[in-house]
């Protein structure tokens, strides 16, 4: 089921969350996005990285991690061997490693996992400058750097590993390599944290080549994908147990998608979710569901921007891998395609409801080819290979437009006997859509009445704050006088402030009227 993107976000008296937690954010998405993209680093110089291979990973202490396949040597004329980096919870930028024949490999060529030991684990493209032998390397939070597997290219190993590895339930990596082997049509094998390798499968010419990471299915296999297999050279899924025996478990055709190049994903329902990047009954690709048996579900068919005349503002060309999110929905990228031309973010649930979350366009980034990283604050981190402020790739931030109403409720009437404590006005909150992360929003009260004693005080202090799930909260303007005794009327205005986790927009105030039972001359309140 395909339909327009839209935003639930009503045309009301409302206001949008602003951020103002990252001085190098930027807004760039027009009002119908659901969610609003923010440059957090764009890549642009030989020293720090270009070119960003895999997406990020969040560790414990809230920064991410990811590496740049080029970039490093310390001449903008020479875009040298790949990088690591990190970005702080705050968004600054640091580099942690540069890459070199000597010092872990060159060209780094996947998302970063992190091991048994805390550490970070990847692989490289290359050996040496003349060679895509490759390597498994480890590097620690600070920097340090490792080899812990160096690929030989003969007949009996792989060559050019490519894709991220996964931590197997037994405490060991499994991977793939997209050549070598018998056939040089690339292996699958297994490396103990101690460096002990085996190769568990080499492929045989013509029966694909791996192209994506592995991951554990419910029965203890791997899963994974290859291009250039069957009849009409579509792809595969196949399984491989961790003692090495392989078999197919869906051949793809161009009728259900071919070029499976982002992976699978294992969601909570025990089924697999994926892409193929080309193929499908509209040409530009598909979103899969695929059970262990090989019972297989189209959930979304993309159009190919190849065609004549043809732009899908849903984008086209999927390859980065599903993240499932906290509502069991589904979301990945398109590389190009969406109204920008420069690629999207969308968002997919079980049932094929396909919405465009995000179009990128050059500022913030663009072509996304890589995972979605989901913030506790219930916003989303990912790398873009282009776009930026130099073309040379990003790490962009995508946020939730909240939008908010705030309405005055009429306080209770006293009940007889019990004594008035003040005068006071609720200011009801709502958040127009539930979160599914906490949203803490800041706000100040404030008065044109000037006093040198406070007359009036806010429940909470100078924030609402919406638990996940919550879409009303309550602000309490009240006298600090009792309603009784004489005092001057009031008006206060409300204004919500920015969160964290929340996209630009527009804020919104309120006036409350604070009126006393027994109110001083307005001349008096004057000079007060």
């Amino acid at each position: 089921m395909n339909s327009e993107p839209a935003s639930s976000l009503q045309n009301i008296s409302r206001c949008i969350l602003t951020s103002a937690s990252l001085a190098l954010a930027c807004s760039a998405a027009q009002a119908s996005d659901p969610l609003a993209g923010q440059l957090i680093h764009a890549f642009n110089r030989a020293d720090l990285g270009t070119d960003p291979s895999g997406g990020v990973l969040r560790d414990s202490d809230g920064a991410y991690y990811g590496v740049t396949e080029l970039g490093g040597s310390g001449n903008p004329l020479f875009a040298g061997t790949g990088t690591a980096y990190r970005i702080s919870a705050a968004g600054a930028f640091s580099l942690l490693h540069v890459f070199a024949p000597d010092a872990g490999g060159i060209f780094p060529s996947s998302s970063l996992i992190r091991g048994p030991d805390g550490a970070f684990y990847g692989v490289t493209s290359g050996s040496n400058r003349d060679d895509d032998r490759g390597t498994v390397y480890r590097i620690t939070a600070s920097g340090q750097t490792s080899v812990l597997h160096q690929f030989s290219g003969s007949g009996t190993d792989g060559r050019f590993p490519s894709e991220a590895l996964v931590l197997g339930s037994d405490g060991n990596f499994y991977g793939t390599t997209r050549f070598g082997g018998a056939d040089d049509a690339g292996t699958v094998f297994r490396l103990t944290p101690a460096g002990g390798f085996t190769v568990l499968h080499a492929f045989a010419a013509g029966s694909g080549i791996p192209t994506s990471a592995l991951v554990q299915g419910p029965d203890g296999s791997y899963y994974g994908t290859t291009l250039r297999f069957g009849g009409q050279a579509g792809g595969s899924v196949f399984r491989i147990t961790p003692g090495g025996s392989l078999s197919t478990v869906h051949a793809f055709d161009l009728l259900t998608g071919i070029s499976p190049e982002s992976g699978l994903t294992l969601g909570r329902d025990g089924h697999f979710y994926g892409t193929t990047s080309s193929g499908g009954p509209r040409g530009g690709g598909v979103v899969y569901q695929l059970s262990t048996a090989g019972g297989f579900q189209m959930l979304h068919a993309f159009i190919d921007d190849n065609l004549p005349n043809v732009q899908d503002p849903n984008g086209t060309a999927p390859r980065a891998r599903l993240l499932e999110g906290a509502d069991n929905a589904l979301y990945g990228t398109t590389v190009i395609g969406g109204r920008n031309q420069r690629g999207v973010v969308y968002k997919v649930t079980r049932s094929g409801e396909f919405t465009v979350l995000h179009h990128f366009d050059s500022p913030v980034g663009a072509n996304p080819s890589t995972e979605l990283t989901a913030a506790p604050d219930g916003t989303y981190y990912g790398t873009t290979l282009r776009g930026g402020m130099w073309n040379r790739g990003s790490v962009y931030r995508l946020l939730t437009k909240y939008g908010f109403d705030l309405d005055s409720t009429a306080p209770p009437a006293p009940s007889p006997g019990v004594p008035t404590i003040g005068a006071f006005v609720d200011v009801e909150v709502t958040l127009t859509e539930p979160s599914s992360a906490i949203v803490s929003v800041p706000y100040t009260a404030t008065t044109s009445r000037r006093s040198l004693i406070p007359q009036f005080s806010t429940t909470p202090l100078d924030r609402v704050v919406f638990q996940p799930g919550q879409t009303r909260q309550t602000i309490r303007v009240q006298t600090r006088l009792p309603a009784n005794v004489p005092q001057c009327d009031r008006d206060v205005v409300l204004t919500l402030g920015t969160a964290a986790n929340a996209a630009p927009g527009d804020v919104i105030t309120r006036t409350v009227a604070l009126r006393s039972e027994r109110p001083l001359p307005p001349n008096l309140c004057a000079l007060l």
